[in-house]
C-alpha cells in the first residue's frame, strides 16, 4: 500500500528533489576533491578573467565540473513545480507583475499617441489587479 501512488501524491516531486540532492552532493564531493588535489588545468583561466579568490576557489577542471554540478543540482531543488503553484498565486510572481505593468505602460503610450482618452475607472481597476 505504501508503494502505490495515490492521486494527489507528490511522489514525482520527491523523486526530482532526491535526484537534485544527489547531483548537488556529487558536485560538492567532486569540487572538494578538485580543490585539494592537483588535477587537470581548468577550462577557463580564472586568474586573468576574475578576481583572485575565484581563481583560488576553482583551481582545476575537477573543481569546475563539481561547481557546475552543484549549481545544476540546485535547479530541481528550488524551482517550484507547476503543480505546487496555486492558480491564485501565479499573479504574485514578479515576472507576471512586470509584464502587466509593461503592458499597461504600452497601452497608455498607445492611447496618448492615438489621442483617445480612457476612463480613469478602467485604469484604476487594472492597477488594482497588479
Amino acid at each position: 500500500m505504501g508503494l502505490r501512488e495515490t492521486p494527489g501524491s507528490n511522489r514525482g516531486v520527491r523523486k526530482v528533489l532526491i535526484a537534485g540532492w544527489i547531483i548537488e552532493v556529487g558536485g560538492l564531493i567532486l569540487w572538494t576533491y578538485g580543490y585539494f588535489v592537483i588535477g587537470r588545468p581548468p577550462l577557463i583561466d580564472w586568474a586573468t578573467h576574475a578576481p583572485r579568490w575565484i581563481a583560488e576557489f576553482l583551481p582545476n577542471l575537477e573543481s569546475e565540473i563539481g561547481m557546475v554540478l552543484v549549481l545544476v543540482g540546485m535547479v530541481p531543488i528550488y524551482w517550484p513545480p507547476p503543480k505546487m503553484i496555486a492558480p491564485s498565486r501565479v499573479t504574485d510572481y514578479p515576472a507576471v507583475r512586470i509584464r502587466r505593468t509593461l503592458a499597461y505602460a504600452i497601452d497608455q503610450i498607445d492611447r496618448t499617441i492615438s489621442g483617445s482618452s480612457s476612463s480613469g475607472r478602467q485604469d484604476h481597476q487594472f492597477l488594482a489587479q497588479i
